[in-house]
C-alpha cells in the first residue's frame, strides 16, 4: 500500500511560490494595509476553503445513507469470517481470534432476533414517559419487528441513590440495542 507524495508536494511547492511571489508583487501596492491585513485576508480565505470541503463531505455522507438488507448483512459477515481465517493464519498465537469468531457468531444469531429493545433515558422531568407513550401508540404499530420500550431512572440527580440509579441506568442501556437520551431544550 504505497502512498504517492508526488503530486501533493509539487503542488503545494508551485502554490507556496505563486503565493510568494504574489505577496512580494502586491506588497508596494497595498503597504498602507499592511503585512498584517495581506496575511489575514490569506488566512481567511483559507478558512473559508476548508470550511467548504468539510460541508460538502457532511453533504456527500448524508446523501448515500439506503436500508440495509440481510443479504447486505449476510455478504459482510462473511467477509468477516474470511478476514478472521487470514488474520489465523497468519497469527502467531490463533487462539487470540477466538474472541472475534465469537462476536461474529454472535451477529449472526441476532440477525433473526425478532424482538427490539429500546431504552429511553434523561434527566428528571424531561419527557421520557411522555416520549415512551408517543412511540407506543404511534410509531410501534408500524414497525414489523416486536419493540420494548424500557425507561431508566433518571440522570444528573444529586442524590444519595445517584451511583444506584446510574447503575441501573448503565444496565438497561447495555442490555438495550437503541438507547434514546430525551433533553429538555431551553
Amino acid at each position: 500500500m504505497a502512498v504517492k507524495l508526488r503530486r501533493p508536494v509539487l503542488l503545494g511547492g508551485i502554490g507556496l511560490s505563486f503565493s510568494l511571489w504574489f505577496l512580494q508583487s502586491i506588497h508596494d501596492s497595498v503597504a498602507q494595509l499592511s503585512e498584517i491585513g495581506v496575511l489575514g485576508a490569506v488566512a481567511l480565505g483559507t478558512g473559508f476553503w476548508f470550511f467548504q470541503q468539510k460541508t460538502s463531505k457532511a453533504i456527500e455522507f448524508s446523501a448515500d445513507s439506503s436500508p440495509i438488507d440481510r443479504e447486505t448483512v449476510e455478504v459482510a459477515i462473511a467477509q468477516a469470517e474470511r478476514i478472521i481465517n487470514q488474520l489465523e493464519s497468519e497469527a502467531d498465537n490463533p487462539e487470540s481470534c477466538t474472541q472475534l469468531r465469537q462476536h461474529v457468531a454472535q451477529l449472526t444469531t441476532e440477525l433473526d432476533r425478532q424482538e427490539i429493545q429500546l431504552a429511553v433515558t434523561g434527566g428528571k422531568g424531561v419527557g421520557k414517559t411522555s416520549l415512551i407513550q408517543v412511540l407506543e401508540s404511534t410509531w410501534m404499530p408500524q414497525q414489523q419487528q416486536s419493540l420494548r420500550l424500557k425507561e431508566t431512572p433518571p440522570l444528573f440527580v444529586s442524590t444519595d441513590t445517584d451511583v444506584e440509579a446510574e447503575a441501573v441506568t448503565k444496565e438497561i442501556a447495555c442490555g438495550s440495542d437503541l438507547v434514546l437520551l430525551s433533553l429538555r431544550v431551553i
